[in-house]
């Protein structure tokens, strides 16, 4: 069984470098993830059913909600919202994303305002994480964490928030170095098939891409991917485990080529071959 808390996420770009406590919190999430779970009967499909902007929430994925939220202090006995200590919470998410933070809390205090109380406690839960998820649609990293720090309800067995996360990554650098190079829809085709790139403009696009996300430098050399494996590890173990073996195997020197086009395209095929002999899924572009 994998639960994925991904919370403490979160706490990557709050703690800063305090890594006991990170893995401290990360352990009592857990362990709160685990109680709620027992006490409430619920299931992996119970809590999957609380995401996504139009959920058809179970009664015990309601339920979970509520559990977690009134074991953070967020929700009282009897159902009333504290308001404060949410807030307070929040609060330790604005190191991610300065510049926004005004407006993800405008979203929260919006959701405040016009959310009903529901039938019970467990009700009232599940209509408060609809909104946000609803409100925030499509999500933006710092959106999706303030409802995953809040709430606590993306526990999932495959983790979609980080595939949703590498998704978007994904487009809006596309987006750009499509714009920024003569590269045409049929250049990227066999990419988004998850093929070898035919055309050199492909495999340029695909250095862009990289140099983007760290992978290459500026001069177009392969670079560690330490940083990115570590956000990786705290959404999802399971895939962070997998993708390290990728990294070490792919992410080495020994791609490096003349040009920064042919090295992202040896990069690419390893990891597409690396991938395929694990098992991890493609990340889909649709």
């Amino acid at each position: 069984m994998k639960l994925i808390v991904v919370f403490a996420c979160a706490l990557l770009f709050a703690q800063g470098d305090k890594t006991d406590d990170l893995e401290e919190w990360k352990e009592e999430i857990k362990q709160t993830v685990e109680q709620c779970r027992a006490e409430i009967g619920a299931t992996e499909d119970d809590v999957a059913s609380l995401k996504g902007p139009n959920p058809t929430p179970t009664e015990k994925g309601k339920c979970f909600a509520a559990c977690m939220m009134t074991k953070r202090g967020y929700l009282d006995e009897s159902g009333k919202f504290n308001k404060d200590k949410i807030r307070t919470e929040m609060a330790k998410l604005k190191p991610l994303d300065e510049g926004r933070f005004e407006e993800h809390l405008k979203i929260v205090e919006t959701c405040f305002d016009t959310v009903e109380e529901g039938k019970d406690k467990c009700d009232t839960a599940a209509r408060l994480s609809h909104c946000i998820f609803k409100v925030q649609n499509p999500p933006s990293e710092m959106k999706l964490l303030v409802l995953l720090s809040l709430f606590l309800v993306a526990v999932y067995g495959i983790s979609p928030e980080l595939e949703t996360l590498m998704k978007t990554e994904l487009k809006r650098m596309g987006t750009e170095c499509m714009a920024e190079l003569s590269v045409s829809e049929d250049d990227i085709e066999p990419l988004l098939k998850h093929s070898p790139p035919k055309t050199y403009e492909a495999k340029c696009f695909l250095a862009c891409i990289n140099k983007k996300s760290g992978v290459q430098d500026s001069s177009g050399k392969v670079k560690s991917a330490d940083d990115f494996l570590e956000k990786i590890k705290l959404m999802d173990e399971d895939y962070y485990t997998k993708a390290k073996h990728i990294v070490d195997v792919c992410i080495v020197d020994d791609h490096n080529q003349d040009d920064e086009c042919e090295t992202a395209n040896s990069l690419y095929t390893c990891v597409l071959e690396e991938k395929s002999k694990l098992g991890l899924p493609m990340i889909s572009l649709d």
